[in-house]
């Protein structure tokens, strides 16, 4: 199955231009092993070679660029302050900030949530009060 996948295009367009150019089908086996799968022949082995050689230094500049990628994200992680946090920590800061989030006065004093609570009632202009009681909403 992958010997079909990885030849099974190139032979079918090459037995069509055989059979289109008449050739024998012992010149078009021994030519399509020679010089298109090369597998048999001299040049067979020395075309081995070099795609060996090229796949080889492809994987070389691959394992490069993933090294570089694999330091980039190292130090990224290591900039981050969450990252050295333990597991339990992040997310009770998660909990926390989704609090604060949901009721941002939670974590005021009290003077402080009775201050703005009476600015929000002594509020004049009806755009600021809309759009107060609209965040609160939120």
């Amino acid at each position: 199955q992958r010997w079909i996948e990885d030849y099974g295009g190139d032979l079918s367009g090459f037995i069509f231009k055989a059979v289109k150019n008449a050739i024998p089908p012992a010149d078009a086996s021994r030519q399509y092993c020679e010089e298109h799968l090369s597998l048999c022949g001299e040049s067979g082995k020395t075309k081995r070679k070099e795609k060996a050689a090229a796949e080889k230094e492809r994987r070389k500049v691959r394992e490069e660029s993933l090294r570089m990628v694999e330091a980039e994200e190292a130090a990224r992680q290591a900039e981050d302050p969450l990252s050295s946090l333990p597991e339990d920590s992040r997310l009770g800061l998660q909990r926390m900030l989704e609090m604060a989030r949901d009721d941002p006065l939670q974590y005021m004093d009290e003077d402080a949530q009775q201050r703005i609570g009476q600015g929000r009632s002594e509020l004049k202009c009806d755009v600021c009060l809309i759009v107060l009681e609209d965040v609160e909403r939120e």
